[in-house]
C-alpha cells in the first residue's frame, strides 16, 4: 500500500500508482489500484493519496515502485510511503 500526498498547482493532471520492473503510471491505463487528479482552476492545493496493489512474485529480487506521473505543469511536490507484504501463500 502506498500513500501520501502532492502538492499540486493550477492545471495539472496526475495518476499516482503502484508499479514493478519497467512499469510506468500511465493516465491510459485503466488500473483499479490508480489514484487520479485533475486540477483545471484555483491554486496550490495539497491533495493526498492512497493507492493498493496485489502483485504475484517469484523468490528472489523483486523491484515495486510507488509512482507519480504528471501530465500538466511543473512546481508539484509529493512525499510518500510504500509498505510491501511478502507472504509465501496468497492471501484470501
Amino acid at each position: 500500500m502506498g500513500s501520501g500526498y502532492c502538492n499540486v498547482p493550477v492545471s495539472v493532471h496526475f495518476v499516482t500508482c503502484i508499479a514493478t520492473g519497467s512499469e510506468a503510471c500511465d493516465a491510459d491505463v485503466s488500473w483499479a489500484n490508480n489514484s487520479y487528479f485533475y486540477q483545471t482552476a484555483g491554486t496550490l492545493q495539497q491533495v493526498g493519496f492512497t493507492v493498493t496493489r496485489f502483485l504475484p512474485v517469484t523468490a528472489g529480487a523483486n523491484t515495486v515502485r510507488l509512482n507519480f506521473e504528471n501530465f500538466g505543469t511543473t512546481g508539484d511536490t509529493c512525499s510518500g510511503n510504500l509498505s510491501v507484504l511478502f507472504t509465501a501463500t496468497e492471501l484470501p
